[in-house]
């Protein structure tokens, strides 16, 4: 007779990750009126991140600019920060431990994570599409613990020496380093 070997709590955990990585991919890839009709377009810009330090006391407090540019020769219409401003539309994160050369960040963004889908004329009504003209920028303040989601979520950056890089619907930002300081405490 043969037994089925105990599920450990890794390979739920490991499962479980991979389930909801994989789910996301296929759900992002129906078609929805709003963003399908964005994504056959994506924009043609450049991404330049500058970070307010470069040493932190957190996640939390790792705050940067985003600024993203037209290089085209004709205007371009995009998602930048609105309806929500917590974080920019289509914006992965990536984060690397520079000791360890491990990716502490998963492959999934909070876009992936809402629950919210918005057609196309909901996205109009929000008036949530920017004109960018040639040549043209939009930058805006954000935190990195709004866009990054940890593979250990239940915890914050350990003290450590980070470089990080930012995909805008895949334009890919310039690469920016940072510190996680140990933590003071009082």
């Amino acid at each position: 007779m043969r037994t089925t070997p105990a599920a450990t709590p890794q390979f739920i955990d490991y499962f479980m990750r991979t389930f909801i990585f994989l789910f996301s991919i296929f759900m992002s890839s129906l078609p929805c009126e709003g963003q399908s009709a964005f994504i056959s377009r994506f924009p043609k810009v450049s991404v330049e991140v500058k970070l307010a330090d470069h040493s932190f006391q957190s996640l939390d407090s790792v705050k940067f600019l985003l600024t993203v540019t037209n290089r085209t020769d004709s205007s371009q219409k995009l998602l930048f920060d609105r309806p929500k401003m917590t974080y920019p539309w289509g914006t992965f994160v990536t984060i690397i431990d520079r000791i360890t050369n491990d990716t502490v960040t998963e492959a999934i963004n909070r876009e992936m994570l809402s629950s919210k889908i918005y057609s196309e004329q909901e996205l109009k009504d929000l008036r949530a599409f920017e004109t960018l003209k040639s040549g043209a920028s939009i930058s805006q303040s954000y935190f990195l613990a709004n866009l990054a989601i940890l593979k250990d979520y239940k915890q914050d950056l350990p003290p450590g020496k980070y470089k990080c890089v930012l995909s805008y619907y895949g334009n890919i930002s310039n690469t920016f380093d940072f510190t996680i300081d140990k933590k003071i405490s009082r």
